[in-house]
């Protein structure tokens, strides 16, 4: 399984050439964040022409009526050359279901794997959504540990990585060591990043991205 993830940032004037990157890959999967009403169409008809004869997307997955407009601009999508089918119902303590979607992806050899990919919430201007929707994500994957999953998208985390350790937004560094903020507004608002950055280990998923593209970073 080769799985291509981007963000692509609603652009339309470089729709073209995202499309021609994503074809040069040759993958087999493809998951998109910030896909708008405009853009949405032309990436559909685009990957279609390109092989992508499976697509879902998340502008269907809010059972009421959402303007796709402000901070809710932006839905998800999700094309195959392998069969696919969308995962059903609303995700339970998710505030924007739109912000995760789910697929069941049937490999040649008949393995089906489920992915998820995301597009986080920012916390700066979104708040404590941020951190209900990495604490409905960490208890979706929970679920089904035994099942094969994969977790793609642009998590709007970590706030940075040194010696060899994750900083969430919610916490500082003192002495080298990871120190989670407390605060009346932000109680716990680093274990919530946390419970996905590290939280999924527990369920038997790996970091694949660190493992591969990990660097030594030298101490400061």
């Amino acid at each position: 399984l080769k799985l291509l993830t981007w963000n692509v940032a609603g652009r339309v004037g470089t729709l073209e050439s995202q499309l021609k990157f994503i074809n040069d890959r040759e993958v087999n999967v493809v998951a998109l964040q910030e896909v708008t009403e405009k853009t949405l169409p032309l990436l559909r008809d685009g990957l279609k022409e390109r092989g992508f004869q499976q697509i879902v997307d998340s502008r269907d997955n809010v059972r009421s009526a959402r303007k796709p407009a402000g901070p809710r601009k932006y839905d998800l999508l999700v094309a195959s050359r392998e069969p696919i089918s969308r995962t059903k119902g609303e995700i339970p303590g998710l505030p924007w279901q739109e912000r995760v979607l789910g697929v069941t992806l049937t490999l040649p050899n008949k393995e089906e794997v489920d992915l998820y990919t995301t597009h986080v919430p920012p916390g700066s201007s979104n708040g404590r959504k941020k951190i209900e929707t990495f604490v409905a994500i960490n208890r979706l994957l929970g679920k089904h540990p035994s099942r094969s999953q994969i977790l793609c998208g642009d998590l709007n985390s970590p706030q940075e990585e040194k010696y060899g350790k994750i900083l969430p937004w919610g916490a500082r560094w003192v002495n080298k060591n990871v120190k989670p903020v407390r605060s009346r507004t932000k109680p716990r608002w680093a274990d919530g990043e946390l419970s996905v950055l590290k939280g999924l280990e527990e369920f038997g998923m790996r970091d694949v991205y660190r493992e591969y593209h990990s660097q030594v970073v030298p101490e400061r």
